[in-house]
């Protein structure tokens, strides 16, 4: 038992590394901001033993709601300027 006890702790901080490269890739991909997803990307890739559970429970981006969000407000300005019969684009 000696002897896996050093082993277990390294394949723990390995795990840890390459949890924190995935989930860096994922912060990349998905976080709202380019400021949000670099420093959530750094923080991962250079201490995930610290930031991966963090991110895990608030780094996760509403981004699909963000966007959701927004088409739908983009739909009802359109219908409300197609209701008051103006074409923005006629002077």
């Amino acid at each position: 038992m000696d002897y896996f006890g050093p082993h277990i702790f390294g394949y723990t901080i390995a795990l840890l590394h390459f949890l924190g490269m995935i989930t860096a890739i994922h912060a990349v991909l998905t976080v709202r901001t380019a400021q949000g997803s670099i420093a959530w990307a750094l923080s991962l890739v250079f201490i995930p033993y610290l930031t991966l559970i963090p991110y895990l429970v608030f780094g996760r981006s509403t981004f699909n709601g963000y966007i959701k969000a927004r088409r739908q407000a983009n739909e009802e300005m359109r219908k409300a300027i197609s209701e008051l019969n103006w074409r923005p684009w006629v002077e």
